[in-house]
């Protein structure tokens, strides 16, 4: 009997995949120009808008986001980097690093991430894996990893290769990757930023190419790329009202015009979400088995809660019961609770109440329910014989 009674005051937990889907707000169909575009609810996983985002395609100095996460991952950003000859030469957008010239990782991931360094790119690439080679295995077995399966790296700054690609979904996944580092956060969201100066050279200040920032009150990164077959790339993002959004768009035909049409995509995106009332107090949200009585008892919500969500979102419920599933119940009595989650965000939560008075079974009904089920085993025994 103690065994049985710990049985049923252990937690028991219920998952529904889907609790219901939150009707489409009314909002224009969005004309994206560029030929492809993205646009990602990182705290969800919910994709807002889709261009052409699985098209393989040049992602140019995008493609940075990637070195400095390896980078990042490696850690000792305090580790003094001596610039070789091959950094030194390399073309494209530099910092104007010297052969021979000293710098940290750290003060080299600015220069990377800002002024999209592509000797900075090789610097650090030497730095943390001996050499570049070795570095852009590190990048494509990366990028397997986190699910960015139709990306491919040929080298670590997005100099134009036939083996270098990747889609703007892709850059999606990699730049929510990229933005769960604090380090990555304070760099792509900063407009200027000085590197003291080195053994080769002065003071070197830095100016985030991302038009956005600065321009933009709600974005928070992340990085831009052009190549000439590329065209103009920004990977952007921002946070209005506490909800993350990233936005990709590929192949635009100016700096402005990305980050013009990057800031219109994201607020786009922003006018999707609503506050909705997804429980009101009161209403049953689930009912619940008791031990030694025939009906279901009915549960209903003890508060009332309200979010913030975009259209099509899909919540599914995490119900968790809790105590002695069993007689005597009171009317209101708590008896678990049930949590709304969109992807791995949890929306919110409401206790579990009970909506009528359950009394304990009388021992008489307790030995007709007993013997009860003692003849109906029997007879089903002596059935099985026969």
């Amino acid at each position: 009997m103690q065994v049985q009674k710990r049985i049923r005051q252990l937690l028991l937990i219920v998952l529904t995949p889907l609790l219901f889907v939150v009707g489409p707000v009314e909002a224009a169909t969005l004309n994206v120009v560029a030929p492809s575009a993205y646009l990602l609810d990182t705290d969800t996983g919910q994709v807002l808008l889709s261009k052409n985002a699985d098209e393989q395609r040049a992602m140019a100095s995008t493609t940075k986001m990637v070195t400095a996460l390896l980078v990042l991952e490696a850690g000792e950003l305090n580790t003094l980097v001596t610039v070789s000859a091959r950094a030194d030469k390399e073309g494209g957008s530099s910092l104007g690093l010297y052969f021979g010239e000293i710098m940290s990782r750290d003060e080299l991931l600015w220069g990377l991430l800002l002024k999209s360094g592509n000797d900075a790119a090789i610097a650090l690439a030497e730095s943390v894996s001996g050499s570049v080679e070795e570095f852009v295995e590190d990048m494509n077995v990366y990028a397997a990893e986190v699910g960015a399966d139709s990306t491919h790296f040929a080298n670590p700054n997005g100099m134009p290769d036939p083996e270098h690609y990747s889609t703007a979904k892709d850059l999606g996944v990699l730049a929510e990757q990229a933005m769960k580092h604090s380090e990555f956060r304070k760099i792509v969201a900063t407009e200027k930023h000085t590197i003291p100066k080195t053994n080769k050279f002065e003071a070197r200040e830095y100016e985030n190419h991302n038009r956005l920032i600065g321009n933009y009150a709600y974005a928070t990164g992340i990085k831009t790329g052009f190549t000439n077959n590329a065209r103009h790339c920004l990977v952007s993002s921002a946070t209005k009202d506490d909800i993350n959004l990233v936005a990709i768009v590929l192949g635009g035909s100016s700096p402005q015009n990305v980050a013009d049409e990057s800031q219109r995509i994201l607020e786009w995106g922003y006018s999707l979400y609503s506050n909705e009332v997804l429980v009101a107090q009161g209403e049953e949200v689930g009912a619940v088995s008791l031990e030694g009585v025939k009906d279901t008892l009915a549960l209903v919500s003890g508060v009332t809660l309200e979010a913030t969500i975009a259209e099509d979102s899909h919540l599914r419920r995490i119900t968790a019961y809790t105590g002695d599933l069993a007689p005597p119940i009171a009317e209101g009595q708590e008896m678990g609770e049930v949590i709304l989650m969109s992807g791995d965000k949890r929306v919110g939560a409401v206790s579990l109440l009970a909506e009528h008075e359950v009394k304990a079974p009388s021992f008489l009904s307790e030995i007709v329910a007993a013997s009860t089920a003692l003849f109906a085993g029997l007879f089903t025994w002596i059935g099985s014989i026969f």
